[in-house]
């Protein structure tokens, strides 16, 4: 992903959190009119606020690769996003595995 794209998604971390305080008729009429990156990036942020996921859980999630969601992440997490790291999640095989939640504030 390109620096610019993640520099910008760094600025609009405010705009993504207002959108997602919309109403969920608001949300449904407006997300068809944004771009697929947008509505993928939403679609993340739906999926950590309900629950823990891995970026690879994640990923497979939203279809798309395990580096997208990392660096959108880190991106809005620096905007002020209110995402957290949590606790490690242990599979049987390979490394440790870090938990991500969206914050409510």
């Amino acid at each position: 992903m390109q620096d610019g794209y993640l520099i910008k998604l760094e600025g609009l971390a405010d705009n993504y959190t207002k959108f997602l305080e919309l109403s969920d008729q608001d949300q449904q009429w407006l997300l068809p009119l944004m771009s697929r990156g947008v509505q993928k990036t939403i679609e993340m942020l739906k999926l950590i606020s309900t629950k823990e996921l891995t970026f690879e859980e994640i990923a497979d999630d939203i279809d798309c690769h395990q580096t997208t969601v990392t660096q959108k992440i880190n991106s809005l997490a620096k905007g002020g996003m209110p995402i957290s790291v949590g606790k490690t999640a242990f599979l049987h095989t390979g490394r440790p595995r870090k938990l991500l939640k969206k914050e409510v504030k």
